[in-house]
């Protein structure tokens, strides 16, 4: 447990630098767009997060796991894993690239209530391939188990990005929030090229030649799984705001934005530890009784940090507010209490769901992926028509989610990975 509290202090000063970059985005859009402007800041997020999340999906989880299985036995034994995530990622561009363009007018029409947005639709999907390339430099490092190296490229490809942005920001406004978060994880991708250029396993011939089918098969595992987690919550959360934008308006679903992404914030502290530690930890076990032991030591301390975490931001949530959006957005004070407690349920079953990803339970994970999803909207949408609850009708649909999440992988989990 030492070894994860090291991680998730050094992770959490990662967090904090993308943090930084993150509200001054946000920031902007709130003193300058309000609650409408922060609410479509959300629905580009989403868009954007879904396209990155499948250009990576083959070279996050699949590489780490297999780099952390292999790399103590050499370079060579990881090459052909990493030349079948990059053979995959390229395909999964010339997908999403034709897609972007062809349906960037109906995607804008639908999700930003306006065509003149197709634009930030084609842009995201231009930049991808330097998004994936900065996610598989992460994730070779990361399986390597070089933590101090994984958080000071983090860090400093962070920080110049968010020169980079804040420019943007200045000259062209809401445009240029907007640009930025096209081009965020791009532009990290880019900059993390510089600091391993020199290392020994940064070679072209590791990425690029032949591929075997095994490899791509393990792989071909990952994507299935990565893709439907880039499209299924954020998908879900699409509908939901377009649900929430259709029976409360654009200011209510913007106050209830600007706590999710609070959410998303502090919650991205502890989840980016559990990425750089608990994942390749799990992958070096093996046997399922070492996981089970493993995830029950984790899962105890991860729960007692998320309930800390949740009642700082509950005491100081007037302050977060002033200080990350404006005063038009004090209403959404009211919204923290029942978000948090599920925040807490949600940090605890992805302890339960990294087992999956670590052995490879393609086909658990992505049931239970979409169920929830499904769920989530569905009860939201119920909720919202038949109760009169309002922004609670999101907030209770989280909690109950979450809790039958856990319920369930509690007591299931030790047969799903054996």
């Amino acid at each position: 447990m030492r070894a994860l509290f090291s991680v998730t202090f050094w992770t959490g000063l990662l967090t904090l630098f993308r943090m930084t970059v993150g509200f001054v985005i946000t920031k902007f859009v709130a003193i300058y767009g309000g609650p409408t402007g922060l609410a479509l800041l959300g629905q580009v997020q989403a868009i954007v997060t879904s396209f990155n999340g499948i250009i990576n999906a083959p070279v996050s989880n699949g590489i780490v796991r297999y780099t952390a299985e292999n790399f103590e036995e050499g370079v060579d034994k990881c090459v052909p894993w990493w030349r079948a995530g990059v053979r995959c990622a390229i395909g999964l561009y010339i997908i999403i690239l034709a897609a972007g363009v062809f349906f960037s007018n109906y995607l804008a029409r639908y999700f930003l209530a306006s065509e003149e947005y197709a634009w930030i639709i084609i842009l995201a999907s231009f930049f991808l391939p330097f998004t994936a390339i900065g996610t598989l430099i992460n994730s070779i490092i990361n399986g390597s188990k070089n933590y101090k190296k994984y958080v000071i490229v983090g860090m400093l490809s962070t920080l110049l990005s968010c020169m980079l942005m804040i420019i943007l920001i200045y000259y062209y406004k809401l445009h240029g929030a907007l640009i930025s978060v096209c081009i965020q994880y791009a532009l990290v991708g880019l900059i993390s090229i510089a600091f391993v250029t020199k290392q020994n396993w940064f070679k072209f011939a590791n990425f690029f030649g032949k591929v075997d089918k095994n490899n791509l098969k393990g792989i071909a595992g990952y994507i299935c799984m990565a893709v439907v987690s880039a499209i299924a919550l954020p998908g879900a959360l699409l509908l939901i705001r377009n649900e929430m934008v259709e029976q409360l308006g654009w200011t209510l679903t913007g106050q209830w934005q600007a706590v999710w992404r609070i959410s998303e914030v502090y919650l991205s502290v502890l989840t980016l530890a559990l990425g750089v530690y608990y994942l390749p930890k799990l992958a070096s076990l093996g046997e399922s009784n070492k996981i089970l032991v493993e995830v029950k030591k984790t899962g105890n301390l991860m729960f007692g940090l998320a309930i800390i975490m949740a009642l700082s931001v509950y005491m100081m949530k007037d302050f977060i507010i002033l200080i990350l959006y404006s005063p038009e957005f004090l209403p959404a004070r009211n919204f923290f209490a029942i978000q948090l407690i599920g925040d807490s349920l949600k940090l605890l079953n992805w302890v339960y769901s990294y087992p999956m990803l670590a052995r490879g339970s393609t086909r658990w994970f992505i049931s239970l992926e979409l169920s929830f999803a499904f769920l989530f909207y569905i009860l939201t949408t119920i909720f919202l028509h038949f109760t009169g609850l309002g922004v609670d009708s999101a907030l209770f649909s989280y909690v109950i989610v979450q809790f039958v999440c856990l319920l369930f992988l509690r007591f299931t989990l030790k047969y799903i990975i054996r």
